[in-house]
């Protein structure tokens, strides 16, 4: 199986519902542009996906936050998301591209929920057993998630990181020997 966004362009700009077949004449003109006959050739079949519209966008939403709930109780943690449905709009808009597709999800809910809650946990200001409360800061245009407790353990932010100077004799490790 091969995927390609050849001739996304024109399912985009054909809206959501079926797909015309003059506009899988123009997916197949891109096609046959790109592409060798003899690699064409090779092809069983070419399937035309439409566009992912909001509800599908949604629902992917949802069903990863699912995923990130199972997550947290594989790893033996009794944290339980309340993801408010102004955030999973946020999420809907921010992680949807007409380009790609909802591809940049991923990366939306790593940076926007994931490494937030996670810098929480370790600080223990969502303790096991509670709920994680995840909203929007409209005015910042940002996900929130939302803290339960003040912070027993301050941690570096990520930009503090690359300002830290490092004496490379203090980064070497002394291995010792065992009998």
């Amino acid at each position: 199986m091969y995927t390609s966004n050849l001739g996304a362009s024109y399912l985009t700009e054909a809206g959501e519902g079926e797909i015309k077949p003059e506009t899988k004449e123009l997916v197949n003109g891109a096609i046959q542009r790109h592409f060798p006959p003899e690699f064409i050739n090779r092809l069983d079949q070419i399937i035309f996906y439409r566009s992912l519209s909001r509800a599908d966008i949604h629902k992917i939403v949802s069903i990863r936050i699912s995923e990130i709930q199972d997550r947290i109780k594989k790893n033996g943690k009794k944290i339980k998301l309340a993801v408010d449905e102004p955030a999973i709009d946020w999420l809907a808009a921010a992680g949807y591209s007409p380009i790609y597709g909802a591809r940049p999800l991923s990366r939306t809910i790593q940076q926007e929920i994931l490494n937030p809650l996670s810098r929480m946990i370790l600080q223990n200001r969502i303790r096991d057993g509670e709920t994680a409360r995840i909203t929007t800061d409209a005015q910042r245009n940002r996900i929130v998630v939302i803290p339960n407790h003040d912070a027993e353990v301050e941690l570096m932010d990520d930009d503090d990181m690359d300002s830290v100077e490092t004496d490379d004799e203090d980064d070497d490790m002394i291995v010792e020997e065992m009998d």
